[in-house]
């Protein structure tokens, strides 16, 4: 039976690469955005993205065309309920990789339509994250792209101010840890194409998404600084998070300190 599946996590989790290995089984395949930006070299329209203008965008949204919607980079993003029935049509279940905001949403519109829905989240070690996001870096390096501090700095801040958070924002229906480890990632294929197969009905539950946590970092100026430290002498990504954990540490220290507890290491 088929569904709507939600795959969450922080940038560089892993969600995006299950995503595109769930559709290339028969079980899934993932909804095409609509999109406002501009199209990069290489990609196709209505492949990576149906690529529309603002205008045509903005009706999509007065008309209802699009079931999940939001505004990021200076960009508009949207599911349309046409690439939902599309792959309907053929039998698959439905991906979207989406924000908590964006699964709620969800969420609502299946309960008033009683579709069916599964809500995951990929949880990644801090390390491997810092890894993947330096590993980033040089491979748009290698395509030409020149090192900006300062635009890297700015995704880091959102990661570690708003994407930390997100994992306790949703009671999630299921859970997947460190898909870059030995089997891993072909277990959660295969939990998930199991779950396609075996025709369960998954109803949604009436759920709220909790207000999002103030979480504390470093000013994007320090950030910047701290990427090009580690851009020109690299330390191991595990102790790079430490360093940017720092502000967190020190809240931590205070809040023990008080509690006569010891102050926690990272």
């Amino acid at each position: 039976m088929s569904f709507i599946l939600t795959l969450s996590g922080m940038s560089t989790s892993g969600k995006t690469t299950l995503a595109s290995l769930l559709s290339k089984t028969d079980a899934f395949d993932e909804a095409v955005s609509v999109t406002t930006r501009a199209m990069r070299a290489g990609e196709v329209d209505g492949k990576d993205y149906h690529f529309v203008s603002q205008e045509t965008f903005d009706r999509y949204v007065a008309d209802g065309v699009l079931v999940e919607h939001v505004a990021s980079h200076s960009a508009c993003y949207g599911v349309p309920k046409f690439e939902v029935e599309r792959i309907r049509d053929m039998g698959r279940s439905v991906i979207m990789v989406l924000e908590p905001e964006g699964v709620s949403s969800i969420n609502r519109i299946a309960l008033a339509n009683g579709d069916n829905l599964v809500s995951a989240f990929i949880h990644t070690d801090n390390a491997v994250l810092m890894e993947r996001f330096f590993n980033r870096i040089s491979n748009q390096e290698q395509n030409g792209k020149a090192f900006d501090p300062k635009s890297e700095a700015t995704r880091l801040h959102t990661m570690l101010t708003q994407e930390r958070g997100w994992m306790a924002r949703w009671d999630w229906d299921v859970s997947f840890l460190n898909l870059h480890l030995e089997d891993r990632q072909d277990q959660a294929i295969k939990s998930l194409v199991a779950m396609h197969e075996g025709g369960s009905a998954f109803t949604p539950v009436a759920r709220t998404l909790r207000p999002a946590s103030k979480l504390e970092a470093y000013s994007k100026e320090k950030l910047a600084e701290l990427i090009e430290q580690q851009h020109l002498n690299p330390a191991t990504p595990a102790e790079f998070f430490k360093v940017i954990m720092q502000p967190m540490a020190e809240i931590q220290k205070k809040i023990r300190y008080q509690d006569g507890c010891p102050s926690p290491s990272f």
